[in-house]
């Protein structure tokens, strides 16, 4: 039941679940506008062109490259659309990148949508250490990150990374996570691959 529930969890986290339409979380004051936008220390994530190898992955809203010896297939989300990277035989996706086509699509929205996931990740109880930070990419206008630790049952804990942000055009959402063992999110093939994601307008 506990991976159950985190899947489930996290595939609504990645969907925005609750934020994308009529369920806006409520603003404080008459303009609407919220107020949960993430602090502390930013999360910097270097963009990168590409893997030297492999296929990439491309449609009519991103492009990402996708690692070598993982696929990538694309499936309704929603309104929207999820693709994940995952190797062959592999249990879990290395790479989830979930669209959802939403106007406007802006720094509020990303915002209201990361809060939403990261409440949805935290109440899994599977997952531990969770923070909820800005973040700094050059290849977005705007991001949210949220790390944490999930352990699912019967497996070893895994690093993971959620970030949420919108294209140029405020039409639609993006969230993009990865997980890795512990102490190896950053070395990883899907952390490489998450910072080749290239939105278009």
């Amino acid at each position: 039941m506990r991976t159950t529930a985190a899947v489930v969890c996290l595939g609504a986290a990645l969907a925005l679940a609750g934020c994308s339409r009529g369920e806006e979380p409520a603003g404080d004051d008459e303009s609407g506008r919220t107020e949960i936008a993430p602090e502390g220390d930013a999360l910097e994530i270097e963009a990168l062109d590409d893997l030297g190898g492999g296929e990439t992955y491309s449609d009519d809203v991103l492009s990402i490259a996708v690692p070598e010896g993982m696929t990538a297939s694309a499936t309704p989300a929603g309104e929207g659309t999820s693709i994940q990277l995952r190797a062959a035989g592999a249990p879990r996706a290395a790479v989830i990148v979930t669209v959802t086509p939403q106007e406007p699509a802006n720094p509020d929205a990303v915002d209201a949508a990361s809060a939403a996931a990261a409440a949805q990740l935290g109440a899994s109880g599977v997952v531990d250490d969770l923070e909820r930070v800005p973040a700094t990419w050059s290849a977005v206008p705007y991001a949210v990150a949220a790390t944490y630790t999930i352990t699912l049952e019967g497996a070893e804990p895994l690093d993971g990374l959620l970030v949420t942000t919108h294209n140029e055009a405020e039409t639609y959402l993006v969230a993009v996570s990865t997980e890795a063992p512990q102490g190896e999110l950053l070395s990883s093939p899907g952390y490489d691959a998450l910072r080749t994601l290239t939105l278009k307008d």
